[in-house]
């Protein structure tokens, strides 16, 4: 096995994110493989406060295969980092236990902090820029708002509430009723107002990762199947994001899902992380949001090249 190759396992609420990649000896990060798959761990977390046990199974299923894949390429190391499901479902030690027996990986919880600033650096490392960066991840669990100087991480914000969660706590019915898109945004903006309390230089830039701002460039793209160096630095106006929530509010699930670029996983929570979008960046003034396909599974490979660095 190769010391420099690294997998990166990234679970999330609704979507597993996968990264295999090798560490150039400048340090440069070259990506050997990176999928996804729609997991949803924290399907009905909102109401039950626990991982569903066949959503267990699906978790289990995808790391082994994954494990697997990355031992046969040679992967020199092999890292499991959970996020928002893990720090707020009440059965998280029986799963982290069962995680780890029938697999052998033993997952990582991230604090809300770390989860911000590792989102950073994976999410602007592909950047050449030294001024003001403000970042927003909308997860399906949570969504942090980080702000940096370049590659230089600073302060985050991190708000209880992203696409999965906002969609089982507000939309009951299928196209949506007014009073729950009107209800969704202004809790949405509420938690925006209480919880991010910097404010933005004229000259900063907003890089938008995760999969509310991937599939939003895919569909504006039309992309079929997904292709991530086309969404890599794409740019999505306000403008552009408004009219697709307006686009996708009156067409019931089964309309979504023939909308080309649309990855179907996401048609019944793409709404609600578009509106948790538009509310940060009209709030924010910010005109545009530049989409980043990296984020925290780069940002944790980051970290284990600069621990071996150290050490």
């Amino acid at each position: 096995m190769s010391s420099s190759t690294i997998a990166v396992f990234d679970m999330g609420t609704q979507s597993f994110l996968y990264l295999f990649a090798r560490f150039q000896p400048d340090g440069n990060l070259e990506v050997l493989g990176r999928k996804r798959e729609s997991v949803r761990l924290g399907r009905n977390l909102e109401a039950s406060g626990r991982m569903e046990e066949e959503a267990v199974d699906r978790a289990i299923a995808v790391l082994s295969a994954w494990k697997e894949e990355s031992l046969g390429k040679g992967a020199g190391k092999i890292m499991a980092v959970g996020t928002h499901v893990f720090r707020a479902a009440g059965n998280r030690a029986e799963v982290l236990q069962r995680i780890r027996e029938k697999t052998g990986i033993a997952v990582e919880i991230l604090p809300e902090r770390e989860e911000a600033m590792w989102t950073y650096r994976g999410a602007v490392s592909f950047l050449k820029t030294d001024g003001e960066t403000w970042l927003i991840d909308v997860g399906g669990g949570s969504t942090e708002i980080a702000i940096g100087t370049g590659p230089l991480f600073g302060q985050a914000f991190s708000l209880a509430a992203g696409s999965v969660t906002l969609t089982e706590r507000f939309i009951r019915h299928d196209p949506p009723w007014t009073h729950e898109i009107e209800d969704l945004t202004q809790h949405a903006e509420g938690l925006l107002k209480r919880g991010v309390t910097a404010s933005r230089r004229p000259d900063s830039r907003l890089i938008g990762t995760a999969g509310t701002l991937t599939t939003a460039a895919a569909l504006l793209l039309k992309l079929e199947p997904y292709q991530p160096e086309k969404v890599e630095g794409f740019i999505i106006t306000l403008g552009q994001i408004k009219a697709l929530i307006k686009r996708l509010i009156p067409l019931p699930h089964d309309r979504r899902l023939r909308q080309k670029g649309l990855d179907p996983s996401r048609a019944d929570i793409l709404l609600a992380g578009l509106l948790m979008a538009e509310r940060m960046m009209s709030l924010t003034g910010f005109p545009e949001i530049t989409v980043s396909d990296r984020g925290l599974r780069f940002g944790i490979a980051i970290r284990e090249w600069e621990k071996g660095q150290s050490s």
